[in-house]
């Protein structure tokens, strides 16, 4: 049974985890542009056109590599995102609906709900384009009383050798 793939304003991208492992002859890929996505947080007007076109790109880009796309245009009236998923997952007999988790704390809220509310199956995969894990974000932050971000990028650096050299952290090469 075909699964629906939900890709989000920030997830354009081939190597996103909600495609991987994507059956082009069966799974459904969702994008929808809506308003309220765009205006939770101020944005100049070019930079919004630059998102839906980013947006338009992508799925024109989808549809060119053979995948089904179902994609909503920008629209005055929105119906809520979560009940358009669950009946386009119906439509299309999805067995599935399968998400990275989005980088907006209420959007991942909105995915936990749907996540509820759904008699689908639906997998939040972890975004895997970032070099650590909300998992070992969290891990990290778990009992601190200060969440001093160096501390963070400290262990992030010894952990994968990134901006070490011979043992130390690299210096600035400019001074």
């Amino acid at each position: 049974m075909p699964k629906l793939r939900i890709i989000l304003k920030d997830q354009l991208t081939m190597d996103i985890s909600a495609l991987s492992g994507l059956c082009k002859a069966n799974d459904i890929i969702f994008l929808s542009e809506r308003l309220s996505d765009f205006n939770n947080v101020k944005h100049h007007k070019k930079k919004l056109i630059l998102l839906i076109s980013a947006m338009r790109h992508f799925v024109n880009h989808l549809k060119h590599e053979g995948c089904t796309v179902m994609h909503e245009k920008l629209q005055r009236s929105e119906i809520d995102l979560n009940s358009k998923i669950i009946t386009t997952a119906i439509n299309y007999k999805c067995d599935e609906i399968v998400i990275t988790e989005p980088s907006e704390y209420e959007q991942m809220q909105q995915i936990l709900d749907l996540q509820r509310q759904s008699t689908i199956h639906v997998t939040i995969k972890e975004d895997d384009r970032y070099l650590a894990s909300k998992r070992q974000f969290n891990s990290w932050a778990e009992g601190r009383k200060e969440l001093t971000m160096e501390y963070f990028y400290r262990q992030m650096r010894k952990q994968t050798g990134l901006l070490i050299n011979d043992g130390k952290p690299e210096g600035n090469k400019w001074n």
